[in-house]
């Protein structure tokens, strides 16, 4: 399976990412390849994960097509956790931050994804130890994102995204560019009318 960086398209263009104040802080000393195909499409590595993940789970709860289980609104989603999520859409959080994880890793199985969004484990007085979230809110969130074509099952054990899937979420990460771009085209607007004014 082809990672963001291996699919581009011949005729790339390299925007400096420091130029870009909306992308991940973390990445600006590396280059943006921009390349187009039905349009500009960005690498999800490069854009910040929660800009990505809220866009990406509206996305699926706008759809109506992500099978959501019912007990959603009693479960914890981990044994360390004393409540459960106080977001109502956390189920959509969480399967768009479980498609961002795997397509950007070749294929990833639950037993990583639990540890991925595991936490601390207070212990009272003794030192805190992290600890796994459940396995069985990762099970259903794969499975709801299988059923959508959006994950497939890994001939060697996991999953990894499919095609399908792929182009959903380069769609959403141009979606989240442009956005951001026409955010930051406005407030320079309003500051060059105020310093006129």
């Amino acid at each position: 399976m082809l990672s963001g960086t291996q699919n581009l398209h011949p005729s790339t263009d390299i925007v400096a990412v420091a130029a870009l104040p909306f992308l991940d802080k973390q990445n600006s000393p590396k280059l943006c390849r921009v390349y187009e195909t039905s349009g500009l499409e960005w690498e999800i590595g490069l854009i910040g994960a929660d800009a990505f993940i809220t866009a990406y789970a509206s996305h699926l709860k706008r759809s109506g097509k992500l099978e959501v289980p019912v007990w959603v609104d009693l479960v914890k989603t981990g044994a360390y956790k004393e409540l459960a999520p106080y977001d109502p859409d956390w189920f959509y959080i969480r399967s768009a931050a479980v498609a961002r994880h795997i397509y950007l890793r070749k294929h990833v199985g639950i037993g990583q994804l639990a540890k991925l969004h595991g936490g601390r484990k207070r212990r009272g007085n003794r030192p805190s130890h992290h600890s796994d979230a459940s396995t069985n809110v990762q099970r259903k969130v794969c499975q709801a994102l299988e059923k959508i074509g959006v994950l497939e099952l890994a001939p060697n054990g996991g999953r990894r995204i499919s095609q399908d899937g792929m182009r959903d979420l380069d769609r959403i990460a141009t979606a989240v560019v442009e956005a951001a771009k026409e955010d930051e085209e406005e407030e320079e607007e309003v500051a060059e009318e105020e310093e006129e004014e």
